[in-house]
C-alpha cells in the first residue's frame, strides 16, 4: 500500500532546493546509443536527484533536451562531434568537483576513443 512506501521515504523539509537533494553527472551516450543516457537521468531523477546534469556535445545536446528536459546539460568540448571524446575529459572532470555522483560509462560507444 502507498502509505507503507510513504514510510521508507525520507521527509523532504520544506525550505529545500533542488541542490538539498544531490547532484548527479552523467557521462554517457553518443549518437549511437544517445538512449542510454537518457534512461540513466531519468533513473536518477526518479530516484530523486535533485540535480543531474548530462555531459554531452553540442551536436547531441538537442536529443537529451527533448528527452529529459529537466536535466541539465553540460556542453563539452569534443574532437569528434556526436561522442565524448578525451578533449572532454578535462571540463568533466572540472565540473564533477561540483557533484555528489557521477556516472560513467553507460552507451558512450568507442568513436571517441583516439
Amino acid at each position: 500500500p502507498p502509505e507503507d512506501v510513504a514510510r521508507w521515504l525520507p521527509l523532504r523539509p520544506p525550505d529545500a532546493n533542488k541542490g538539498t537533494f544531490g547532484r548527479v553527472g552523467i557521462v554517457a551516450g553518443s549518437a549511437r546509443y544517445a538512449g542510454a543516457a537518457i534512461l540513466v537521468a531519468r533513473a536518477a531523477l526518479r530516484a530523486g536527484a535533485g540535480l543531474v546534469y548530462i555531459f554531452t556535445t553540442k551536436e547531441l545536446n538537442p536529443i537529451y533536451k527533448s528527452a529529459v528536459p529537466e536535466a541539465v546539460t553540460e556542453i563539452v568540448p569534443s574532437q569528434v562531434p556526436d561522442a565524448l571524446t578525451n578533449q572532454s575529459a578535462n571540463a568533466i572532470l572540472e565540473a564533477a568537483q561540483r557533484l555528489d555522483v557521477l556516472a560513467v560509462g553507460p552507451g558512450l560507444g568507442t568513436a571517441g576513443l583516439q
